[in-house]
């Protein structure tokens, strides 16, 4: 935890530490863990040992520096191989979620291939991982679904990651499992503070408003809408015509004016081939017409809201 580094470098002993994260820490497991770690710690016990015994709640994103030594070279994340101008592997953190980028995936990458495997397969027996995309181009690999699948490959210049890999969520002790869901998140925000990027249902289960005259009253749409939904539909009500770009764009929320009438919603799930250790990505997701939108995806068992075939 940031929190305890940043006090214990700076001379707080390591008992006051622990009472002061304790004491700021807002998240009932996180106060539980840290009272547990007070008790153990003044016995001599070491933090890292109660860390390690507690590893949903604190896991650590680690990539096995040996695979990486046999096919290239890290930048990013907790270690550093080579060149750091010239990786072969870059990993970006995201919340709750993490891109890793394979820089020489064209022209003389021919070992991305080849890497992305090795990265796939260490990542699917991690206890902090739920599931795992891999970019289309880099072919398809046991217990992972295709990045398209997410709707993450379009007509964009910008860098595509090469492999998008969800963190798990757990259910928290209350009545709504989404609302007291504990995530893990690659971040440098506290707990408490928020994070998104996760495919869990209490991150993809959002609410939406709309008011005014050309909006229907007292409406609750049953449909799925999202965030790319709202300027097409301004742009209707507005009397604006827009111009299409790439296939990867949101649908005018017609239902949900005033005259428009109901929109056929379809509801699948994907399902991956099975990686060695039985691990599957799994995708929950409904269309309406070509607009698509995502309930939860990640490995059975290990997304809060997931719903296996």
């Amino acid at each position: 935890m940031r929190n305890v580094s940043s006090l214990v470098s700076s001379g707080v002993s390591m008992i006051k530490t622990i009472e002061i994260t304790e004491r700021v820490t807002q998240n009932y497991y996180y106060k539980k863990v840290m009272r547990e770690a007070l008790v153990k710690v003044q016995k001599g016990a070491s933090l890292s040992s109660v860390f390690n015994d507690n590893q949903n709640l604190f896991p650590v994103f680690k990539i096995d520096a040996g695979l990486l030594q046999k096919r290239g070279k890290l930048a990013g994340g907790a270690g550093l191989l080579g060149d750091p101008t010239n990786p072969d592997v870059v990993v970006v953190p995201n919340g709750g979620d993490d891109l890793i980028y394979l820089p020489k995936i064209d022209g003389k990458g021919a070992n991305a291939k080849a890497l992305a495997g090795d990265i796939v397969q260490f990542l699917t027996t991690q206890d902090y991982v739920s599931g795992i995309f891999v970019n289309d181009r880099l072919g398809k690999f046991p217990g992972t679904l295709p990045m398209s699948a997410l709707n993450l490959i379009g007509s964009a210049k910008t860098p595509v990651p090469s492999i998008y890999v969800n963190f798990r969520t757990v259910a928290g002790e209350c009545e709504n499992k989404l609302q007291c869901t504990v995530g893990t998140h690659d971040t440098g925000l506290g707990t408490g503070q928020g994070s998104h990027g996760s495919l869990s249902r209490a991150e993809t289960r959002n609410f939406m408003a709309a008011i005014g005259p050309d909006f229907k009253a007292g409406f609750a749409n049953p449909a799925p809408v999202s965030n790319a939904d709202i300027t097409p539909t301004l742009a209707k009500i507005a009397g604006i015509t827009l111009a299409p770009k790439g296939r990867l764009r949101g649908r005018v929320i017609s239902e949900a004016l005033v005259g428009g009438a109901a929109v056929s919603v379809s509801k699948r799930t994907l399902q991956s081939d099975p990686a060695e250790n039985g691990a599957r990505t799994i995708l929950n997701l409904q269309e309406v017409g070509e607009a698509r939108y995502f309930d939860a995806a990640g490995f059975a068992g290990k997304t809060v809201g997931l719903n296996p075939p």
